[in-house]
């Protein structure tokens, strides 16, 4: 009987010295593709650095004008303008261009508005600066609001737009109030959602790293990236729009943008004196939970929410 259970003993043992061997093999040949698919990656990344996206695909119609401002620092800024009347300055966010109110600049003129739009710093048409932050950003929309020569204009902006405009109001107050009637933000933000929120700091992490920049390449790993995005209210034009907007931006843009708005603007939104329309959709994944800043801390706004 001893015999018997040291000879089973030995077996099992053999065979757990068997097992071990094949995992360390499944484990050397699983790093092994890991180590493989992270270098096709760079590969890939680097591939795609030398071959850029498409650039902006902002179409000049006959009755657009195209400007061009030159800033303080020599940097120069694309302008668009249609119609006649009352002035509205369209300020775009972070990752996307003057493009991105192309319905909308034309809605807005046909109703009897000068609407202007203009390509942030390194957005679109408009080459990037060595500067990119916010005071800069609010100083180039200075010097188009002086170029344009207007007294009494309406700021509308989106996203880190809106922030530009919140900056302007605040730390530009004496200049703004002599130019600017009124503004609207349209899911901004007093302080960059990704200084506050998980999901938004992972968002950014994976946009300033360019790893989004490599998946929105292919449409339909970028489809599936976009669907949580929008919803279950999601369709293909949407999709597409997102995808190109985002290559169109350089990968670099995304860290200093969203690093654009890390100061808190909240305990200063009381500085703003002129009228201030707030709007947000109920489902936006990454300023609606901000919203309640502007409705504690800015007097002269009304927030207006937008459900689907």
């Amino acid at each position: 009987d001893g015999e018997e259970i040291r000879r089973w003993a030995l077996e099992i043992m053999e065979h757990l010295r068997g097992l071990v061997r094949l995992q360390k093999v499944e484990l050397d040949v699983m790093a092994g593709l890991l180590v493989l698919a992270m270098v096709l990656a760079m590969a890939i990344s680097a591939i795609l650095y030398l071959f850029p996206a498409d650039g902006n695909r902002w179409k000049t119609a006959k009755d657009v004008q195209m400007s061009w401002v030159k800033t303080r620092d020599g940097c120069q800024i694309p302008l668009w303008s249609k119609g006649n009347g009352s002035t509205i300055i369209l300020v775009h966010s972070v990752g996307c261009s003057s493009v991105i109110f192309f319905f909308l600049f034309r809605t807005l003129a046909s109703k009897g508005y000068r609407v202007v739009t203009y390509d942030l710093r390194g957005h679109g048409h408009c080459s990037l600066s060595s500067l990119f932050t916010a005071d800069i950003l609010c100083e180039d929309l200075l010097c188009l609001i002086e170029h344009l020569d207007v007294d009494d204009c309406f700021l509308l902006g989106y996203g880190l737009g809106g922030y530009v405009i919140q900056t302007l109001c605040i730390h530009q107050a004496q200049r703004a109030s002599r130019r600017v009637k009124g503004v609207v933000l349209i899911s901004s933000f007093p302080v960059s959602p990704a200084s506050v929120d998980t999901f938004s700091w992972m968002y950014k992490m994976f946009c300033s790293w360019g790893f989004l920049h490599v998946l929105f390449r292919f449409r339909m790993l970028s489809n599936w990236i976009s669907r949580p995005y929008f919803g279950r209210y999601v369709n293909k034009t949407m999709q597409e729009e997102l995808r190109r907007s985002f290559l169109c931006c350089p990968r670099r843009i995304w860290a200093r943008g969203l690093a654009a708005g890390v100061l808190d603007l909240t305990p200063d939104l009381k500085k703003i004196e002129v009228p201030c329309l707030v709007v947000c959709g109920t489902d936006d994944k990454f300023a609606s939970g901000l919203q309640e800043r502007f409705e504690t801390a800015l007097s002269s706004a009304k927030v207006h929410w937008l459900e689907r």
